[in-house]
Formats: C-alpha cells, sequence, structure tokens
C-alpha cells in the first residue's frame, strides 16, 4: 500500500488539527518550527546553567525541613 492510500485509509477518522499537522508536516514546515523550538531549548538551558554558575552555594531544602522538625519535636511542650 502506498503512503497516499494510507494517508486517504486514515484520514477520514482524523480531526482537523491532526489534518493540519500532517499537511504542515508534508510541506516541511514542521521540521523548521522544530528547529526553532530547539534554539529556544538551548538558550534557556544556557540561561539556566548561568544562573547556578552565579548561586552562591547549594541549599537542601529537604535536610532544613527535617532539622526544623526535629528541632520542634524536641522542645518540651
Amino acid at each position: 500500500m502506498s503512503a497516499k492510500e494510507l494517508v486517504l485509509e486514515h484520514a477520514p477518522a482524523w480531526t482537523e488539527e491532526q489534518a493540519r499537522r500532517a499537511l504542515l508536516a508534508a510541506e516541511g514546515v514542521e521540521s523548521a518550527e522544530g528547529e526553532n523550538r530547539s534554539g529556544v531549548h538551548r538558550a534557556l538551558m544556557e540561561r539556566a546553567a548561568a544562573l547556578r554558575a552565579r548561586q552562591a552555594e547549594v541549599v537542601d531544602a529537604a535536610a532544613l525541613v527535617r532539622e526544623a522538625r526535629d528541632e520542634l519535636e524536641q522542645r518540651p511542650s
């Protein structure tokens, strides 16, 4: 079965959004959008790395909560 026949077989059950995405993918528009998203993702990861590099010290929030609970349990009622 050819690709065209497969598409025609499945197309009646597709939603409008699925049909739009298939058309964009066939036209090659989807790959350009995907490249743009990967560029945005890369830029965000670089910003996150820069923020982590500027962080003065690493804090273990869970350990702080456990420590506070232990102190509260040791206090006389």
